[in-house]
């Protein structure tokens, strides 16, 4: 399947500097975040103008499989998606490049190259025997889920203003259209960081030179997937009068696996200590009981 999408909103720099301009006048007239003698559509007069334009497009493709069954008192359900989403923005906090807006095609924030959920839920069959055994095997009942994917998209962040085009970032709730500098050379991307490594190898990803764009797309690699199961296991007592007494024993991360999976769980700011490393985690292992009454 696949989708395209057009005339989507987004933030775009109306009176960009012109940084050429910003280097012949010298860094006591014109330098980061201080561009205002080279802007040049509206003039030195007006400052940042920053417009929403329906400028932008997006596309997603995707493979998408699912498997169904049933065997001896277990259901099962599996969905696969092999897909791909790209866009020139993520949202308003992350304006296009004002020279060429194409420019800053890259990876979608949420793209999720691969994808596997399963489900499950086995009735444990009842032992026969004495009335006491019949009463302890029956109604026990396991299910759970499990997902394995890939990682999201690293977003890389340069809001420095090198490039002297004037999109004054502020870090906070937008960032600017620079990026950093690519070597070029393979990023050792390492997606299993449990044993404390970088995700990425951030020597290969500098600042570029004054007034020049980076040549890194803000999104082209991804960080740690997930593998998570959660799971539950219940036991249903059957009372008079048609009520019912049901026990769950449930599990979330039932493996307490470390998960560094989210779209901030890798630093991409280039301006951060921790540039090109894991620094935040999903929850650990969750249990909780809990005990039902239908009548």
């Amino acid at each position: 399947m696949g989708t395209s999408s057009h005339h989507l909103l987004a933030l775009e720099e109306a009176n960009a500097a012109n940084p050429a301009l910003c280097l012949s006048l010298g860094k006591a007239l014109c330098g980061p975040f201080n561009e205002q003698a080279a802007r040049t559509e509206f003039g030195p007069a007006f400052g940042s103008v920053e417009l929403q334009r329906t400028i932008a497009n997006a596309n997603y493709n995707a493979l998408e499989a699912s498997l169904k069954g049933n065997l001896h008192g277990l259901d099962l359900l599996a969905s696969y998606t092999y897909s791909k989403s790209i866009d020139q923005s993520g949202g308003l906090p992350e304006p296009v490049n004002p020279v060429n807006p194409a420019l800053s095609r890259a990876l979608s924030a949420f793209d999720l190259r691969q994808n596997l959920v399963t489900s499950f839920h086995y009735a444990v069959p009842q032992l026969k025997g004495d009335r006491l055994l019949n009463w302890l095997s029956d109604g026990w009942g396991a299910a759970g889920i499990a997902r394995f994917t890939s990682g999201l998209p690293v977003t890389l962040e340069n809001n420095n203003d090198t490039s002297l085009l004037g999109t004054i970032p502020n870090g906070i709730n937008n960032n600017g259209v620079d990026t950093p500098q690519w070597s070029g050379q393979p990023l050792f991307l390492h997606t299993n960081p449990r044993d404390g490594q970088a995700v990425f190898d951030a020597s290969q990803l500098t600042l570029p030179a004054l007034g020049t764009m980076g040549n890194a797309r803000r999104r082209f690699f991804s960080g740690p997937g997930l593998e998570d199961v959660d799971a539950t296991l219940s036991k249903t007592t059957h009372l008079n009068d048609g009520a019912s007494l049901e026990f769950r024993a449930e599990a979330f991360n039932l493996f307490n696996h470390a998960q560094f999976f989210g779209a901030a769980a890798v630093e991409g700011n280039i301006s951060s200590g921790s540039f090109g490393t894991a620094v935040s985690a999903m929850a650990p292992r969750l249990m909780q009981l809990a005990m039902r009454y239908r009548f």
